[in-house]
């Protein structure tokens, strides 16, 4: 799965980039700087850079050591899309909404996003997955 650029009847591109294990941080600081210019409030800024960072890390380490974001503006938010080119994710990993164990270190990643965003979709198979996001932009200025 290469498409990582936004579907043109869903807006204007903000951020296309492609990161490995040794670009991640200076990506993070990228999304923080479009979730700022798009109105995003500081924490919500955090939350939007900690979802997207737990999915390209994730796609980094499952995903063949690589992933492609591309984030664009659809009301009432941000979306992103992130993309690797891996083996796929077993079903029971795609959407991982049943209860885990308080203790278990590994796993949350993909359960943080399900439950910060709007909207999650998990397309997956042999040629890797694509994972669509829908952060909802919420003002929490005075």
């Amino acid at each position: 799965m290469s498409d990582a650029t936004a579907p043109p009847e869903l807006g204007s591109t903000l951020l296309t980039d492609r990161a490995d294990a040794a670009s991640v941080a200076a990506l993070r600081e990228r999304v923080g700087h479009v979730a700022r210019d798009q109105g995003f409030a500081d924490l919500e800024v955090t939350k939007f850079v900690l979802v997207v960072h737990e999915l390209v890390v994730n796609a980094i380490r499952h995903g063949g050591g690589s992933a492609t974001v591309a984030i664009w503006a659809e009301p009432p938010g941000l979306r992103c899309r992130v993309t690797d080119a891996g083996r796929g994710m077993p079903p029971h990993r795609v959407n991982p909404r049943r209860a885990q164990p308080a203790d278990r270190i590994r796993g949350w990643g993909l359960r943080l996003v399900y439950r910060m965003c709007a909207e999650v979709e998990v397309v997956t198979g042999d040629g890797g997955t694509r994972i669509d996001i829908l952060f909802p932009i919420v003002d929490d200025r005075p």
